[in-house]
């Protein structure tokens, strides 16, 4: 079943039990990462919504669906979950480091 057809529905464990969300101990953001700071409670509480999402994947055997983790907004400290598409294509491709552009041993 794909998970168009799923979240179709009436009913479907999904829309019970919503995208939760725990509110972090710490989050900040950059441009380029994020760093999360749990508490123990707080851990436990995302490790359980985390284990929920990917057990609906495998309880309605969902063909296309991988478990996000996401947040909203500059200043919010929530991290929630939810199910989407998962990526059909190949991975991201790394940008390769530039080079100097001089031929070693001229100045």
């Amino acid at each position: 079943m794909t998970l168009n057809e799923f979240l179709a529905t009436d009913g479907n464990s999904e829309s019970a039990q919503g995208n939760p969300g725990v509110t972090c101990n710490a989050l900040s953001k950059t441009e380029k990462s994020f760093n999360c700071n749990l508490t123990v409670a707080q851990a436990i509480a995302l490790a359980r919504h985390l284990l929920g999402k990917a057990q609906i994947i495998m309880d309605e055997n969902l063909d296309d669906a991988v478990v996000q983790l996401y947040n909203i907004g500059l200043d919010s400290e929530r991290l929630s979950c939810g199910l989407t598409h998962g990526r059909l294509g190949s991975r991201r491709k790394k940008k390769k480091p530039v080079m100097s552009a001089k031929p070693e041993g001229e100045e």
